[in-house]
């Protein structure tokens, strides 16, 4: 079984560039993608995304690269109620970003961008929250995002997190028809 764990612990501190964000309206963003930099996925591309929603049984903030079976099997335990799709893992990956649990519904991640650079597969995770104003439902949020892509040569994976604030209190980037549960046949 080959799966690849990167467990993500956020300090109160790391949060200073959504604060910035909400405060000044001025995204603070990592480091951008490289130029030259091979995209394979940007926020637009729906197809990729295999699953997006809000509630999981990812309680803990993590990104997992997921290169077999038998560790999509395991995976996709978390998400209970969903059919589990079909994915070719002998030609694709799968990469998977959850937030964790929140006490609100409010916050929303997202696999963002992802791109081929050398001998490195850079993803770009997007966390949103939901800015004070907003009514937020009070129940316990875990979300998850869910792409599958083609099977990388690189060497290696490297997660780069933006934090941003929502603009009023639209929900998701996609438009009104946000959570998408997967595809169907």
């Amino acid at each position: 079984m080959t799966i690849r764990i990167t467990r993500v612990h956020t300090p109160v501190f790391a949060l200073w560039p959504a604060a910035v964000t909400a405060c000044t309206g001025k995204h603070l963003a990592p480091e951008p993608v490289p130029v030259g930099a091979k995209l394979i996925l940007t926020i637009s591309d729906r197809d990729p995304h295999l699953f997006t929603e809000e509630s999981s049984l990812f309680y803990e903030s993590l990104r997992l690269v997921i290169d077999d079976q038998t560790a999509f099997d395991s995976a996709w335990k978390s998400l209970p109620g969903f059919p589990k799709p079909v994915v070719d893992l002998t030609r694709n990956q799968v990469l998977l970003a959850a937030m964790g649990s929140w006490g609100s519904g409010g916050p929303q991640i997202y696999i963002d961008t992802v791109a081929d650079y050398a001998v490195t597969r850079i993803v770009v995770i997007r966390r949103v929250y939901p800015r004070n104003t907003c009514i937020e439902p009070a129940n316990i949020a875990a979300p998850v995002d869910i792409v599958v892509l083609p099977r990388t040569t690189a060497r290696s994976i490297r997660f780069v997190e933006r934090l941003e604030a929502l603009k009023g209190c639209r929900r998701f980037p996609y438009g009104a028809d946000s959570t998408r549960s997967p595809k169907r046949p």
